[in-house]
């Protein structure tokens, strides 16, 4: 199942597809964290913060930019208001 299907799943309220979704997303979004804030640490709370905020926000995903984008561009926003 591609990320796509999985997200349109979670929008549903389907934890396992919100579970697989962000096992394909964790590591990759735990390394974009680091990069942003140097310490390994904060980038796993952030990144834990990040697919908090992907669950519970699923519904306003709209599919006009792949899921990671969206992903990433959530994380993003959590980084610089961590600064």
């Amino acid at each position: 199942m591609d990320d796509q299907e999985l997200m349109e799943k979670t929008k549903k309220g389907d934890e396992v597809a919100f579970s697989q979704l962000m096992i394909m997303y964790k590591d990759r979004v735990v390394n974009f964290l680091y990069q942003f804030t140097g310490d390994y640490q904060l980038a796993v709370d952030l990144s834990q913060e990040t697919f908090l905020r992907v669950f519970f926000k699923a519904k306003k995903y709209r599919p006009i930019a792949p899921v990671s984008s969206w992903i990433y561009a959530i994380a993003a926003n959590l980084a610089r208001t961590e600064r």
